[in-house]
């Protein structure tokens, strides 16, 4: 009885195990199947097991949220199992297979698989009117987080998992769009934003801060710099330029002087772009305004830490400016005329929804009053000031996804400036007539291409050419009568400087993923400069083209290779790598610099951003600066055999608090250290030859004299930066300062002690309010308060061994002056006229009360007491002006 039950429990046992799951499934699996496309046309994942189905007369279950099936696919063609046909079709998940008899096969994806898979949505990101697309747009989806930019052509890719999102879309100066998307699939999808009239002040955003203007392809801090009306320049005009020196860390260097210091550097040390284009000239003279005409720019940034590796050249900031392409489908037009001068601006298609064009012109009448204007705040007779700005820019669309377009410009300035002066004594006369003159003018072309072929790759391509003309000439001419004696001296000091300059530039954006992004581009700049620097002791006769020499050109190559790496770790951390290599070859001489870019952004809580940015630039061209009178112009030159490029190491770090929907904080720290550095020689000032009665002795006499008379050092910039802005609601205020020191050493000045950068300044505030009344009239207050600039002052004087006497200052940059501060007030009045038509009306008053640090500082010494003295005049009265401006 035994036996037998043991022999029934053993056939029990081998029956299971032969015709039981595990043997089974293994049976069922290794069953072998021939593939081959010439019978199947399918591509997807889903038509791949839809075949092996019909193949076998079997049902393979599977959850389409875990795993893409839609995602095309192309296999080996040959003889497989069912087990490694699944596995090759199935090779970028993570899945294990299940049979359950009799014909079923459960495919179930790891816990890793269900928590990554995702599908993307794409597309590109528009104007809703003029179609434009919008550059460093920010996409995000809520629930979860999840977010995208749109880059130089406009196309975002946002990664999202399967389910119903609601999306919201954010660009400084247009309405948030916010909207609701089923993804179950990989998808393509447009966003059109509607422009919003009632603009709030300038904003500076850190990434993840959705609700501010950031910029994903240009990382690090980024300024959204011209769509804000409550920022005006001198004489009303509304620019970039302008606009950014409200911002902590930014500053000009003074009241009626134009250049941004962004940093403790240098206003040579921006790097600023017009269509792709570096531009040596960005302002007009005395900070009237910027050569950028607002109604034709489409994009402005400024970045001031965190530098993509794709930029290059400059040591402190970088200022990149695109135009506007043209509405696609109408025409528009806006002419203005106020106090400064009359400005007109016109886009729209040339063929509709496919070629559109962009103009402005602008030109200035205020060498028609500006004399009897000026005449009492300063000690010229006769001033003469215009300038001019003519920009165009024609697009064509081949298809959504590809594009190229055409950019000119052309402008420039004229300043002349004449003044008399007479001392007359009992026993001395001293007559002097200065004669100034200053031209500069740039042309500038650009051509670009823009094309997305995939999901995965975006080109872009530019090649551009600019002209810089600058034309420099002060002439004096000094009588000195005594008893019996007449003394006539001439000085006449030119400083020339022609460069051209053509790059070529080509760039890839590759989207490994929808957290991890490449990019990758080469750059070749062609350089000619043409800077020359004389001087003569009596004034030259004709005009400077055949004076001055012809023969000094520097001919010099660039080569620019780049790399970014963008990857979001999670939706807490960020971290930007990349790096930047630059070759520079002028006459006889290389240079080669590898610059490493990092940064590190962090979201520990929902409303706190925190970055740190390590970065290190070179700059191979530099700004010779005119440290006073009897020494030539600012100047720009290359670096040569016997000078070598600047370099620059920034480390800094930023946290960016958002408070609530209407208050964003951000606390920033810098340290800067400069190497490279150029100084003119400090020559004996022009006036110490009259002081001690010996003749002028030139100190350039030939086209490369500037080599010789320059010095090299190094130096250092470090600083706190504060910035708390209200936004969004009818009252938007701001208040933004920083404390900052910037020194400089030379080991031939001041025998290598530090001294202050002529433009350090200790404390630079902003503050304003601005207030919308209603949708047609809103109103700004501006107040600016700054540490006075550093300058060269005599205080002491002695004799040399020769008899005569000399006064020095004891050191560079020993004094300041006054600290200054000004109010401004701006007023905006819109109405519509007529039919279609929109009147603006700008009032602006710069400098509601008179307390300027725009000052002439002179030095004069008494003949007949000896007694030195510093005098110095502000040149800058309240200045109203008032713009009218009609849209048709």
């Amino acid at each position: 009885m035994l036996k037998k039950y043991l022999i029934s429990v053993l056939w029990i046992l081998v029956f299971q195990f032969f015709s039981g799951k595990g043997f089974s499934q293994q049976i069922f699996l290794k069953e072998k199947v021939r593939f081959s496309y010439s019978s199947f046309s399918g591509q997807t994942i889903q038509e791949h097991i839809q075949w092996l189905e019909s193949e076998k007369g079997l049902t393979i279950s599977y959850s389409s949220s875990s795993i893409n099936y839609q995602k095309p696919v192309l296999l080996k063609e040959g003889i497989y199992s069912i087990e490694d046909f699944l596995f090759a079709l199935l090779s970028e998940f993570d899945i294990s297979l299940t049979f359950k008899p009799p014909d079923k096969i459960l495919i179930i994806p790891s816990e890793s698989t269900k928590k990554e898979i995702k599908y993307q949505l794409s597309g590109y990101i528009k104007d809703n009117l003029s179609k434009e697309v919008l550059i460093g747009a920010v996409i995000e989806s809520q629930p979860g987080g999840y977010f995208a930019f749109s880059n130089n052509s406009g196309y975002y890719i946002l990664l999202l998992p399967e389910g119903e999102h609601e999306i919201e879309v954010n660009y400084l100066g247009y309405k948030v769009l916010t909207t609701k998307v089923k993804v179950f699939a990989n998808d393509e999808k447009n966003f059109f934003l509607e422009f919003h009239n009632e603009l709030p002040a300038v904003t500076i955003s850190q990434e993840k801060i959705s609700k501010e203007r950031i910029n994903y392809w240009n990382f690090g801090d980024q300024i959204d710099a011209f769509k804000s009306k409550e920022f005006k320049s001198l004489l009303g005009e509304s620019d970039p330029i302008n606009n950014v020196r409200v911002m902590p860390g930014v500053q000009s260097g003074g009241e009626g002087q134009s250049g941004l210091f962004v940093r403790g550097g240098g206003a040579d040390q921006n790097l600023i772009l017009m269509e792709g284009v570096p531009l040596y000239e960005a302002s007009h003279t005395v900070g009237i305004a910027s050569l950028f005409i607002e109604e034709s720019i489409r994009e402005a940034s400024l970045i001031k830490n965190g530098f993509p590796a794709r930029y290059g050249g400059r040591l402190s900031a970088v200022m990149d400016v695109h135009l506007k392409e043209g509405n696609t489908t109408k025409h528009e037009r806006i002419f203005s005329v106020g106090i400064p001068g009359a400005k007109f601006h016109a886009n729209g298609p040339i063929w509709k929804n496919k070629t559109t064009y962009n103009f402005s012109a602008r030109t200035s009448w205020i060498n028609y009053y500006i004399n009897k204007f000026l005449v009492k705040y300063t000690n010229y007779d006769n001033i003469t000031l215009d300038y001019r700005d003519i920009v165009g820019k024609i697009t064509h669309r081949f298809s959504e996804n590809h594009k190229i377009s055409l950019s000119v410009y052309t402008g420039g300035d004229r300043l002349a400036l004449q003044k008399t002066y007479t001392r007359d004594t009992t026993n001395y006369q001293f007559n002097s007539f200065d004669q100034n003159r200053l031209t500069w003018s740039n042309t500038l072309a650009s051509a670009q291409w823009y094309y997305t072929p995939s999901k995965k790759w975006s080109f872009y391509g530019l090649a551009g050419f600019l002209s810089y003309k600058h034309r420099a000439r002060s002439s004096y001419t000094f009588l000195t009568e005594t008893p019996g004696t007449v003394r006539k001296d001439e000085l006449d000091i030119f400083s020339y400087a022609d460069i051209l300059t053509g790059n070529v530039k080509f760039s890839a954006d590759y989207f490994i993923s929808g957290k991890h992004t490449l990019k990758f581009g080469t750059e070749f700049i062609h350089h000619e400069f043409n800077p020359v620097v004389k001087q003569s002791t009596i004034i030259l006769q004709g005009e400077e083209a055949n004076i001055l020499d012809k023969d000094s050109v520097i001919y010099a190559n660039e080569f620019n290779l780049f790399v970014e790496d963008h990857y979001r770790i999670n939706q807490s951390l960020s971290i930007y790598a990349g790096v930047h290599f630059n070759s520079f070859h002028p006459d006889r001489r290389s240079y080669y610099s590898i610059q490493p870019r990092f940064n590190l952004v962090w979201k520990p809580v929902k409303n706190l951003v925190s970055s740190v940015a390590v970065t290190k630039m070179t700059q191979n061209i530099h700004l010779l600066v005119n440290l006073g009178i009897g020494l030539p112009s600012d100047l720009w030159v290359p670096s040569t055999d016997k000078v070598r490029p600047q370099e620059a190491w920034q480390y800094s770090l930023s946290n960016s608090y958002t408070i609530d929907k209407f208050h964003f904080i951000q606390l920033n720290g810098f340290y800067k250290n400069f190497e490279g550095l150029l100084e003119f020689q400090s020559p004996v000032d022009l006036f110490y030859f009259f002081i001690n009665d010996s003749d002028i002795v030139p100190v350039y006499n030939t086209s490369r004299d500037w080599e010789r008379n320059i010095f090299e050092g190094s130096g250092y910039a470090r600083g706190l930066e504060f910035l708390f802005q209200r936004k969004n609601k009818k009252i938007n205020g701001w208040f933004s300062a920083t404390w900052s020191k910037s020194e400089r050493s030379f080991p031939d000045i001041d025998n290598g002690n530090p001294f202050p950068f002529k433009y350090d300044r200790t404390w630079d505030v902003n503050t304003g309010l601005s207030f919308t009344f209603s949708p047609s009239f809103s109103a700004a207050l501006n107040f600016v308060y700054g540490t006075g600039n550093a300058f060269s002052l005599a205080t002491e004087e002695y004799s040399t061994i020769l008899g005569t006497s000399i006064i020095n200052s004891g050191s560079r940059n020993n004094r300041r002056l006054p600290d200054f501060h000004q109010m401004s007030l701006n007023l905006n009045y819109s109405r519509t006229i007529l039919k279609n038509g929109i009147l603006n009306i700008h009032f602006n008053v710069y400098n509601v009360y008179n307390r300027l640090n725009a000052y002439f500082i002179y030095i004069y010494r008494n003949p007949d007491t000896k007694e030195s003295f510093a005098r110095k005049v502000s040149i800058l009265p309240i200045t109203p002006s008032l713009y009218f401006s009609v849209s048709f």
